[in-house]
């Protein structure tokens, strides 16, 4: 899952965040939340977001874990993916591989 806070500065390019997000959904077969979060007062707002989000994400790994249908997420896929696919020895278009700037695979592929 992808969450994603917008400031009131994503109103402006709200076109430009739903292009993205349908990239990041379609790399990587995530869910793509949104929390609005315009002003400062909106604070128990976000709060109130947050909680539902939390209670979305415990209940449906509560879920899985009880079908025997829990992967562990494997963090550094994501957060360093040139390190990861060097690691592993291989890319394979399959798995989506997701870099998060070109040169993390210029850097990978020398």
């Amino acid at each position: 899952m992808h969450i994603e806070v917008d400031e009131s500065h994503h109103i402006s390019i709200e076109e430009k965040d739903k292009l993205r997000a349908n990239e990041i959904i379609f790399a990587t077969n995530h869910r793509f939340e949104r929390i609005i979060f315009e002003t400062s007062h909106d604070l128990l707002k976000v709060d109130k977001q947050i909680d539902i989000l939390v209670k979305e994400i415990y209940s449906e790994v509560k879920s899985r874990k009880q079908k025997n249908n829990w992967k562990t997420w494997d963090f550094k896929k994501y957060s360093d993916p040139q390190l990861y696919y060097l690691e592993k020895g291989f890319l394979n278009v399959d798995e989506n591989p997701t870099f998060r700037i070109g040169a993390q695979i210029a850097n990978l592929l020398g």
